[in-house]
């Protein structure tokens, strides 16, 4: 269970906008392009979770004082930063990995949005209006990634 809430597995849900060209494609029964959708929906949500790990690294100090965010595995003392990262860095290469295997169009979508949020961990997330950006361009970054797939 700790596993799960480290990589969040619930914020995956968010990556089936990869799924949106498929079905507004009118190829959602199109031979092989479901199973490519699924393993690009879980190379997606890998690099997803290294991210979501990396911010929680970032932020453990403050989210120990944070009333909910206290909870989660890193700031509550579940699993330490070193073996968190390991499992971010494990995630992150199948996600890339994969992705690679897919198709290129894929793999670059991937690759910016995982360059993109490490900045954002690291220095836009304090600057509010980028913040914002960050997150609607994320979703925008979803669908492209899913019309590359198709």
């Amino acid at each position: 269970m700790t596993l799960l809430k480290l990589i969040r597995v619930k914020s995956w849900v968010k990556n089936g906008f990869l799924i949106l060209p498929l079905i507004f494609s009118l190829n959602l029964f199109k031979e092989g392009l479901l199973i490519t959708e699924i393993i690009g929906f879980f190379s997606f949500s890998f690099c997803c979770s290294f991210i979501y790990i990396l911010n929680d690294i970032v932020d453990i100090e403050a989210d120990k004082l944070h009333p909910r965010k206290k909870l989660r595995p890193l700031p509550a003392e579940k699993i330490s930063k070193s073996n968190a990262l390991i499992i971010g860095l494990i995630l992150l290469s199948v996600g890339l990995f994969s992705s690679f295997n897919l198709t290129t169009g894929f793999f670059i979508v991937v690759s910016a949005y995982v360059v993109l949020n490490i900045c954002y961990s690291l220095l836009l997330k304090k600057i509010n209006i980028l913040e914002f950006l960050v997150v609607a361009i994320n979703f925008v970054l979803r669908v492209l990634a899913g019309c590359f797939l198709i």
